[in-house]
């Protein structure tokens, strides 16, 4: 009997690998950051729109520049992380490569606890300065992959 870890030739496991070019890894992990912080700034404006002027610009002011300072700070700073990643890896990689696997954990994590605050007793309003906020950061930081995508490798320090 074969051992479990030789029931399956290299070949038929390759069949099971979903590798794709290095390329791809900068598109997926751009359009997730660009579409995970689009949903945030809509679900922020959806709740921002229907305040009075006299509230709804200065809370939109603050989340966006509180988006600004995080895309100065951490996200950027991670998207460039994990630019540097996907360009130490090979050309034909796995199809999930895009993510560091501790950061599947912390998108998991960010879900969760946004599902908990937009269920919590804490007012929309101040809620959508938050949302506004990370999404700003998001889509932000989504555009350092596209001089990747178009082949334009500077490196990101």
């Amino acid at each position: 009997m074969p051992e479990p870890n030789k029931l399956l030739s290299a070949a038929q496991t390759a069949r099971f690998y979903p590798a794709t070019r290095r390329r791809l890894l900068y598109i997926l992990a751009a359009l997730l950051w660009a579409a995970a912080g689009g949903v945030l700034i809509t679900n922020a404006g959806h709740w921002l729109l229907p305040l009075s002027g006299t509230i709804k610009y200065p809370l939109a002011l603050a989340g966006l520049i509180l988006g600004l300072a995080g895309y100065l700070g951490p996200f950027s700073s991670l998207a460039k992380k994990n630019i540097r990643r996907i360009r130490q890896k090979p050309n034909r990689s796995c199809l999930f490569g895009f993510q560091a696997a501790k950061s599947y954990l912390l998108i998991g994590f960010m879900i969760i606890l946004g599902l908990l605050l937009k269920s919590s007793a804490l007012p929309l309003k101040y809620l959508a300065v938050l949302y506004l906020a990370v999404g700003t950061a998001l889509v932000l930081s989504s555009l350092l992959y596209y001089p990747c995508i178009l082949g334009r490798n500077h490196e990101n320090k």
